[in-house]
């Protein structure tokens, strides 16, 4: 009877060694994960080989995994990395505006760009917006200011100083709605280019 009980407790805790033992292909998939290491941008291709391994288990040896946690993580470690990156790119831009001058507007142009382009993950996490708006404001300003320096620097509208009209004109006629809107003297610009059209066609008479 000792015997019989010995040789049921043996093929018992055999059984339980067999049900509790990692198949060859689940410690593979196991070293496989370990293997990934250190997360970097250059992790992203043994990661997703990885999740590939583990997507191709059975449900047995998909069970059996140690690992799985770890790859998560590592996933996880890496998506971080790549917002990260995408972020410092949108903040690098925004300062490199550096002080704002009319020469300013293809950087600041670019700026807004490249954060409008991104994800709502990476706009919410640039910390710097506030200095990208305030240059948009002052580029803004600028231009405007430049308008109404133009305008009043025509003076006695002459055929001579047309180019002067020409100038302001054109200044105006690049500025946005809402900064045309800010030029106080815009009437005299009017007034001007109307006066210079006047001239022109009393010339055009004269030489007929």
């Amino acid at each position: 009877m000792k015997k019989i009980l010995l040789w049921v407790l043996a093929g018992a805790m055999m059984l339980s060694l067999a049900a509790c033992g990692k198949s060859e292909t689940a410690k593979a998939v196991d070293d496989q994960i370990a293997a990934i290491g250190e997360v970097t941008l250059e992790s992203e291709a043994a990661i997703s080989e990885a999740e590939a391994a583990v997507d191709a288990l059975t449900d047995e040896d998909r069970k059996q995994l140690d690992n799985v946690d770890k790859l998560e993580q590592a996933r996880a470690d890496y998506e971080a990395l790549v917002l990260a990156g995408k972020v410092s790119e949108v903040e690098d831009a925004i300062a490199a505006i550096g002080t704002v001058t009319l020469e300013s507007a293809d950087a600041i142009t670019s700026a807004r760009s490249l954060y409008d382009g991104s994800e709502a993950d990476v706009q919410s996490a640039v910390s710097n917006l506030g200095d990208l708006e305030a240059a948009e404001a002052a580029l803004s300003d600028l231009r405007v200011a430049e308008t109404v320096s133009l305008i009043d620097a025509i003076g006695t509208v002459t055929l001579e100083n047309a180019a002067a009209v020409d100038a302001a004109q054109a200044s105006y006629d690049s500025l946005s709605e809402a900064d045309a809107a800010k030029v106080t003297n815009a009437d005299v610009l009017t007034a001007a280019a109307d006066q210079l059209k006047a001239l022109k066609q009393e010339q055009a008479q004269a030489l007929l």
